[in-house]
């Protein structure tokens, strides 16, 4: 069993690793990483929207008992790509 000291731990280095992400310039933050792969903005917004799910749904539904449901994942992460695509740089360095 993870130790909620790991858990902790793990959010830590995660957070230190998105703060080495506000160096980045404009183009760089919206750049594919590879031929037919996200950017990173993408990918950090992909991982967020999950995160914000999980926090406000999965985890109060697990503590009341009721069972994890989870949303059609294509439709879902299209969602958090399209987000991605009006988010700026200025808002990313901000908020």
């Amino acid at each position: 069993m993870t130790k909620t000291s790991d858990v902790i731990d793990e959010f830590a280095s995660y957070i230190d690793w998105l703060n080495t992400l506000s160096g980045l310039d404009g183009s760089t933050w919206e750049k594919s990483i590879a031929t037919d792969k996200w950017s990173i903005k993408a990918i950090v917004l992909h991982i967020a929207h999950w995160d914000n799910h999980l926090l406000n749904v999965i985890v109060p539904a697990v503590k009341t008992g009721e069972a994890m449901i989870f949303p059609e994942f294509d439709s879902f992460n299209a969602r958090a790509t399209q987000k991605a695509k009006r988010i700026s740089l200025e808002k990313r360095c901000s908020g």
